[in-house]
């Protein structure tokens, strides 16, 4: 059995840095299906569900783009508190998805996302990301 590799995200903006490592399995399927096969535990009081959240919608958005069904298993996520937030995460998963796939966005989307991203560059979560709404949706509990 082959171990899936980790797709690495790193940017830097604002004197910072910020990083993401999302490991995906993807399979074909006949529906679209997304698992969430991993449970965080590097930092045990750290509420991942909006993460978690933001990682699918970063998948969701991406399955919406590509022809064909897959399955997406979320395999591992790696990420600092202090260096990344719910936007990185929705970000990371949908081009860890894309790179599966071997899709390639429009330039122009591609920047929309980025510009997303750097947008909410020090943004403090918690919050899920929207990637259809280019939003981080805040909230005051676990998502």
């Amino acid at each position: 059995m082959q171990k899936e590799q980790p797709y690495k995200w790193i940017g830097f903006n604002k004197g910072s840095h910020r990083v993401a490592w999302i490991t995906l399995k993807v399979v074909a399927s006949d529906i679209n299906e997304i698992i969430d096969a991993y449970l965080p535990q590097e930092y045990p009081n750290f509420p991942y569900d909006f993460w978690k959240c933001s990682a699918r919608n970063g998948i969701i958005y991406g399955l919406k783009r590509v022809p064909n069904c897959w399955r997406v298993d979320i395999i591992d996520m790696k990420a600092h508190p202090c260096h990344t937030n719910s936007a990185i995460i929705a970000y990371a998963s949908l081009r860890a998805f894309w790179e599966k796939v071997g899709y390639s966005p429009k330039k122009a989307e591609l920047e929309q996302l980025e510009r997303f991203v750097y947008d909410n560059w020090g943004n403090i979560d918690p919050a899920v990301a929207d990637l259809e709404a280019f939003t981080l949706i805040k909230t005051h509990h676990n998502a």
